[in-house]
């Protein structure tokens, strides 16, 4: 599928964004020791609104002629999968381990998949709404 440069000026980075999102699923997300609670991010791909954002965020952004409506959804997808990634990064520990939410234990439990996600994910998010910002402008 062919894009226009100016009308989607960072569709293909967005795209290799979300393939290192999904890249990262399959590393090690979130623990305490790797022997005994280890995690990775498909344990979280049961979440709902991280599994339908990073599909609807990803099938949105291969259309080739979009509304102003599926920008809105697809702007909305891509700012599901890091909000879904700040929710288990602040609770997973919270029910099993821990019993409350607690920064300090969530920064030293996160792991290298937790970031390539959330960080390739939330600029795929802030790169579409500036391409959506210049897109505007322009007309």
């Amino acid at each position: 599928m062919s894009v226009k440069k100016s009308n989607y000026p960072f569709n293909k980075l967005i795209l290799v964004l979300l393939f290192f999102s999904v890249a990262g699923l399959f590393l090690p997300w979130l623990y305490f020791d790797r022997s005994v609670d280890y995690t990775t991010g498909l344990d979280f791909l049961v979440a709902p609104l991280f599994f339908s954002g990073l599909v609807g965020s990803i099938v949105l952004s291969l259309l080739r002629e979009r509304s102003q409506m599926v920008n809105i959804v697809n702007l909305v997808a891509l700012l599901l999968i890091p909000s879904s990634c700040i929710f288990q990064f602040l609770t997973w520990h919270v029910m099993t381990i821990t019993g409350k939410i607690d920064l300090s234990v969530s920064f030293s439990t996160a792991h290298c998949g937790f970031y390539l996600t959330f960080f390739s994910s939330l600029t795929a998010a802030l790169l579409f709404a500036i391409g959506l910002v210049k897109r505007h402008r322009r007309t």
